[in-house]
This record gives C-alpha cells, structure tokens and sequence, in this order.
C-alpha cells in the first residue's frame, strides 16, 4: 500500500481490497525532525461484512439437469454503490462441473467475468471471487450470471411475480434472466435462479 502524510494527519491507501467482516490492525512508527523517535501507535478495526441480494437461509424449491449447458442469472439494482468481489450460485447436491460467472451492465457489457469448479455432496451456496471487485453504482441495474457446463441450476419458479427487495438490492419482477448460449442473459423470467452477488462497501 502507499502512505500519504501532512504535517498532522496520515492517509494509508491499501493495495488491494481489504477482506469483508476482517479484524486488522493497524501499526505506526515514526521518527521526528530532530530524529528521536515518535510515541509508537497502534489500532484495531473491523472491515464492514459482506452483503447479498439474498439470505444465506433462502433455500430454492428444485433443482434442474438440462442437457447441454445453460446460462442462468439475476436482474439487479442497489440504493448504496458496492464493490462487487464475487458471484455465489447455489449448488445442487452431487454435482460435479466448471461454472463460469460473469458481471454485466443492463446493455450487456462484460464487467468482469471467472471461473470455478467447486463442488459438494451438500447443496449450498457456493461462491467464485472476481480478481478484482467491480465497483457498481447506486441506483443502476445490473445482471449476474453463471454458466455451467453441466446445466445443473437451482430455482425457484414465480418468485418475482413482484419485484423483491432485502435490504439495499432489489430485483424487479421478471428479473430472472436466462440465454441458451454463452452469452448475455436477455430471457425475463419470473423463477429466481439463486445467482448473487458478494458485495462489500
């Protein structure tokens, strides 16, 4: 990191995303002009938890195998401007694939996109990180998406019948999104398809 300093103050800029929800400390030493040491200062603070669109507790109603891969996703907005560090998914039981996740504009620009393979013999939600978060601006819409190889996706139909707000996000009715192809997700839907984002201010 890089460490600005005035006659009174000092500003430290890390040089990548501190973790969400992350205990650090904070250490200071420093010599004065006549080159005897300064008082040694030292602090702790907590970095802000992660946030989602929606609760860990949130369970979908199926489970879907199609037979060739599919490209699922969520229509999003958020009242608060985030950085964007992953995309969580959840998982089927007993799968086993490459899932792609990407993050797009509400015109289909690609902002960021990786891949992961994780697996369980559990369903859950899973999360692939960005390498680096995408910052998303108050009150604009956005899409998350996966793609997975195997098809396998979770859902639960007629979900955003209305539009569903927790917290800061909101998805609007039809904000499912689907494609059969690898490529932005236009297809409303009303089934939510549990792709998220792990958001952090």
């Amino acid at each position: 990191g890089t460490l600005a300093t005035t006659t009174t103050t000092g500003t430290f800029t890390p040089s990548a995303m501190l973790t969400p929800g992350t205990l650090y400390r904070v250490a200071v030493t420093a010599a004065l002009a006549d080159g005897l040491a300064a008082t040694p200062f030292s602090s702790t603070f907590t970095t802000a938890a992660a946030v989602s669109i929606f609760p860990a507790s949130l369970r979908p109603t199926s489970s879907t195998t199609t037979g060739s891969p599919v490209t699922v996703g969520v229509r999003f907005r958020s009242t608060v401007a985030y950085s964007i560090t992953g995309i969580r998914f959840y998982l089927p039981a007993n799968v086993t694939s490459t899932y792609t996740v990407s993050l797009w504009s509400s015109t289909g620009v690609k902002l960021a996109t990786a891949t992961g393979s994780p697996t369980s013999t559990t369903a859950g939600w899973r999360t692939v990180n960005l390498a680096t978060p995408v910052q998303i601006t108050a009150n604009t819409t956005y899409v998350a998406s996966v793609r997975a190889l195997t098809a396998s996706y979770s859902s639960s139909p007629l979900s955003f019948r209305l539009s569903y707000t927790n917290g800061t996000f909101t998805v609007p009715s039809l904000g499912g999104t689907s494609a059969s192809t690898d490529v932005f997700p236009t297809a409303s839907s009303t089934t939510n398809y549990f792709v998220d984002v792990v958001a952090a201010r």
